[in-house]
């Protein structure tokens, strides 16, 4: 295993989650309307060639962080040039609001903290330092009614986390109805402004900003007699469904809402993970994946889907590492990935 990657890409093994991967690459289907033209993609590797857990990208100002061995850079002129812009830290995620704040997660392998800069970068200071309630925090999201929420992971195995609110823009935090025991990985809002959660414990939903909080896993495996962690929730700007990735890298689609979810059937592979996907503004998804050196090349690398989730292929084109950490867009339709060369970009944006 690779000493640095063991840190970041992803959580997920620090926190005992993944154990195996679901990918399909159904590229070699022959038949049938619905099969989408092989996309052509090709990458390059920017000037910052320190391995890397993690790349982020804020549309509102165009800047592209990425979180590298000697801590948390930034670029401004679209991946050619990169500068430190945070020392000596370990990013996990991060977080931006429009025009405005940029927020970073502190690994909590060593100690979860969120740090926050209001002028790009350039200086970072502790986030509500004697307010932030989390143990873990893992993922801020902003909400259209001006709330702000905040996911815990907790520590698994000792105590679980919670979702936290706050309507002053973090200087005060309150508890909300969700079940305290239960674990937060990530969250999104549907079109409907309602806000779902993936969990330690499957999917849950509020349609009250967050007053009440209910489980919404009906199609969602059952492990143990319990749902199935779900580790990402990413909404489709294009068609409004919601993808979720699960325990063993199981794939969810839901088309209501939330209020029911899909399983994609894809063929179990052993030693590879999903660490990351993102859907961009024409309603693609790609799925950054990783695996130990015993997964075959099939099984890693990038992969791509133009048909929500029916079909997908494998986009490595130019890459020198396949084990990949994560993926972000920028404002343009440029794409980024992590890897531990570093990061690589696309050579063509994916629209203007």
């Amino acid at each position: 295993m690779i000493p640095y990657l063991s840190k970041k890409c992803s959580n997920f093994f620090i926190f005992g989650v993944l154990i195996f991967a679901v990918l399909n690459c159904k590229c070699d289907k022959t038949t049938g309307p619905e099969k989408p033209e092989p996309l052509e993609i090709k990458w390059q590797q920017t000037s910052l060639r320190s391995a890397s857990n993690g790349v982020y990208s804020n549309k509102s100002y165009n800047i592209v962080f990425a979180d590298a061995v000697d801590g948390l850079f930034s670029s401004f002129d679209n991946g050619k040039t990169w500068t430190i812009s945070f020392e000596k830290i370990s990013v996990t995620d991060m977080a931006f609001m429009e025009n405005k704040d940029i927020f970073a997660f502190k690994n909590c392998y060593y100690g979860g903290m969120i740090f926050k800069s209001s002028n790009k970068g350039e200086i970072w200071e502790i986030f509500a330092a004697h307010n932030q309630p989390a143990y873990c925090p893992k993922t801020l999201i902003f909400h259209q009614s001006g709330n702000m929420f905040l996911g815990d992971l907790g520590a698994l195995g000792f105590s679980g986390g919670n979702i936290y609110r706050s309507s002053d823009e973090g200087v005060t935090w309150q508890e909300t109805s969700f079940p305290d025991s239960i674990g937060v990985f990530s969250m999104t809002i549907n079109k409907n402004a309602d806000i779902l959660a993936g969990t330690t414990m499957g999917v849950y939903w509020s349609k009250d900003i967050g007053d009440s909080w209910q489980p919404v896993n009906d199609g969602i495996k059952m492990y143990n007699k319990k749902p199935s962690p779900i580790t990402q929730l990413a909404h489709n700007p294009v068609n409004n469904d919601l993808i979720a990735v699960g325990r063993y890298d199981d794939i969810y689609r839901s088309t209501d809402n939330g209020n029911s979810w899909e399983l994609k059937n894809w063929e179990l592979q052993i030693y590879s993970s999903i660490i990351d996907i993102l859907i961009n503004s024409k309603g693609e998804i790609f799925l950054a994946v990783s695996s130990t050196n015993q997964g075959s090349e099939a099984t890693r690398g990038v992969f791509y889907s133009s048909d929500n989730g029916e079909t997908w292929q494998q986009v490595n084109n130019g890459l020198s590492d396949i084990n990949i950490c994560d993926v972000a867009v920028d404002s343009l339709g440029f794409l980024y990935i992590a890897t531990e060369d570093g990061i690589f970009r696309t050579v063509e944006p994916r629209y203007k």
